[in-house]
């Protein structure tokens, strides 16, 4: 398939989305999360990557479309799924970073799972101290973060290899669901349930109720869709079946 300029365009157009939506959420983990240090930060960018890459890949085809672009390729006969070609591209490249950063040795993938222990907090000379969040509350509202204590009770979680799968997989199946036509409405609310459906596999995974293959439910309800889309678009084109000859 021939690269056109084009194509080079919406790749760096999107790249440079995405790689903005990744710096931002780096900047609100950093802002919010003072617990948190990098290792959990990274792992935690990691597993967003293909969401943002998806996001960024939405804003590049709003812009597209403001421009009136989508509109003169198809005057000239150029397909849905080949316009999205160089964003596509740039979704896969953003995807695979957040792999590579999930599979990198100093990224912490348990800062992925909800902690499933219960808060306590032990009082201290000159204030209170949390073992399991190493949080120390001071006299005065000061705060200050140690070591947290590891507990026992937390059930073994996903190896690293299976998280690098799942992004990867993620990253596979958002793009074929963004190369679909699919009506904002639709993408918005089979969005959603993916993200919701995500979250409730990351909970079941942490508690030990399932295995990791459920993590990759969010992403497969994704594919289904567009899967769905793309054999109903190709029925409609085909029309009915000629009559045989008798």
């Amino acid at each position: 398939m021939h690269v056109t300029p084009y194509d080079r365009v919406t790749f760096v157009r999107t790249t440079g989305f995405g790689l903005a939506l990744c710096a931002l959420a780096l900047l609100v983990m950093w802002a919010t999360d003072g617990a948190a240090g990098w290792n959990a930060r990274l792992a935690r960018l990691g597993a967003l990557a293909p969401v943002l890459g998806a996001i960024a890949v939405a804003m590049a085809a709003a812009q597209a479309r403001w421009r009136g672009e989508p509109l003169a390729l198809a005057a000239i006969g150029v397909s849905h799924a080949r316009m999205t070609l160089g964003p596509l591209a740039a979704l896969t490249w953003i995807g695979t970073l957040g792999a590579i950063l999930l599979g990198w040795a100093p990224s912490d993938p348990s800062a992925l799972f909800p902690s499933l222990h219960e808060r306590t907090w032990t009082p201290l000379a000159d204030g209170w101290l949390s073992p399991a969040d190493g949080i120390v509350v001071r006299a005065g509202f000061t705060v200050e973060f140690v070591e947290p204590l590891a507990l026992a009770s937390q059930p073994p979680l996903p190896s690293r290899s299976s998280l690098v799968l799942v992004v990867l997989g993620a990253t596979a199946a958002l793009g074929v669901w963004m190369a679909a036509e699919l009506r904002p409405a639709s993408r918005l609310i089979l969005g959603t349930c993916a993200v919701l459906a995500s979250l409730v596999a990351f909970h079941l995974v942490a508690a030990g109720r399932t295995g990791p293959w459920i993590l990759a439910s969010g992403p497969a309800i994704l594919a289904a869709h567009a899967a769905s889309r793309v054999a109903y678009d190709r029925r409609r084109h085909a029309g009915p079946s000629p009559a045989r000859n008798c």
